[in-house]
């Protein structure tokens, strides 16, 4: 996927300083050697001859030693890289999931995990599969600090059953609420004494308060006796409704869309099939939903691969009014190069949205977009005071 790193703050600058930080996540970038005659990058793992000099060539890459020592130290750097209140949201097929969530354990803690979402990033099955159909891809978040909070979801299912037919002033309201308590407590057993005179015997795990709690609630009018006083009802005010916690089971392809949406969707924007497995923009768009922003948030993609971040980006700034900026970043991969950069473009057009970029004089590039919905609004990046908030990071 990628990473999505959010900086909160003023934007870093591109000094050496954070350069040899970004080198060192590609630690293989900067040992490339170019063939003078063909133009191809030599790695070093072969003699003149095709000889093999190394245990481990690059073609060897899918091992799980080679990936992990690939994903080792951008981990590190992500960490580095977060803000106090940032957070990394990390994508990964079934072949690395376990030793991802190791060294994640190692990296940032296991006081700092904060779940395992499973995504359906398929929405049809595969037929030919020898064993299981892989429909789902997981995706494992962490923090910079434990105790971090995502936002919290509203529901439309659950908000239309507010309504305000007496005017309340604190406005529409519910008294469908449970009143018993959860877990039976011999205390919360009380009798409840109406005006007419009538008793009101506890539910069996007796009730959600104590006596005096209750007795509060009832002063304020948030419960209430109903017509007959025969029993007591509690009035919920779609005001104080904090929303529902985000589920850790992603199945909702309206919601976080799917694989093949996602190639539909880069086809429209590049009309090239490039990559093999990018990430739909609503998926990136949810997530980014969940990460509370502050103002000039920063998004940070480490492999910036079909740029469906920044695109993800522009889209919520449009639909929520934030200014998250992104940063993407992403070596050269054949005639990939300026793929990313062409569906910026494209996609920032089409979305009204400003745009600046900054390249980086190395042998992989760096795009730093103002992400902002409305035209106009400019603001020259800098990379080093400031820390990301969010990371993504995909396989």
């Amino acid at each position: 996927m990628s990473d999505i790193q959010h900086i909160g703050g003023r934007t870093p600058d591109l000094t050496e300083e954070n350069v040899d930080k970004l080198v060192a996540l590609f630690p293989d970038v900067l040992t490339e050697v170019t063939d003078q005659q063909t133009g191809k990058a030599e790695s070093g793992d072969y003699d003149d001859d095709g000889g093999q000099l190394v245990v481990n060539p690059e073609s060897n890459g899918r091992f799980h030693s080679d990936w992990c020592s690939m994903i080792y130290p951008r981990l590190l750097l992500a960490r580095d890289l977060l803000a106090s209140d940032g957070v990394i949201f990390i994508s990964i097929d079934e072949n690395e999931s376990a030793n991802l969530k190791k060294i994640c354990d190692e990296v940032f803690g296991n006081e700092c995990f904060v779940n395992k979402v499973i995504w359906r990033s398929s929405d049809n099955s595969n037929n030919d599969a020898k064993q299981f159909s892989n429909d789902y891809n997981d995706i494992l978040i962490y923090s910079k600090k434990p105790g971090w909070q995502p936002n919290r979801l509203q529901d439309p299912e659950k908000r239309r059953h507010f309504k305000n037919p007496d005017n309340d002033p604190r406005g529409a309201w519910f008294d469908g609420d449970p009143l018993n308590s959860p877990n039976y407590r011999e205390n919360l057993r009380y009798e409840i004494v109406a005006p007419n005179g009538n008793i009101i015997r506890p539910p069996a795990d007796g009730w959600r308060w104590s006596k005096e709690t209750l007795d509060q609630k009832m002063k304020s009018g948030e419960i209430y006796f109903n017509e007959k006083q025969t029993n007591i009802k509690r009035r919920t005010y779609l005001a104080d409704m904090k929303g529902l916690p985000p589920s850790s089971l992603w199945t909702d392809l309206d919601q976080t869309g799917h694989n093949r949406q996602a190639k539909y969707e880069l086809l429209q924007l590049i009309d090239d099939d490039v990559f093999d497995t990018p990430k739909p923009v609503k998926l990136l768009s949810f997530i980014l939903s969940l990460i509370p922003s502050s103002e000039n948030s920063i998004v940070l993609d480490f492999f910036g691969g079909s740029s469906t971040t920044a695109d993800a980006v522009m889209r919520q700034n449009a639909v929520d009014g934030q200014s998250r900026s992104y940063i993407l970043v992403q070596i050269p991969e054949n005639n990939q190069l300026r793929v990313p950069e062409t569906i910026v473009k494209k996609a920032s057009k089409a979305l009204s949205g400003s745009a600046i970029q900054q390249i980086i004089p190395m042998s992989y590039r760096l795009l730093v977009r103002n992400a902002f919905a409305v035209p106009g609004k400019r603001s020259r990046p800098r990379l080093r005071p400031r820390m990301p908030k969010a990371s993504l990071m995909a396989n």
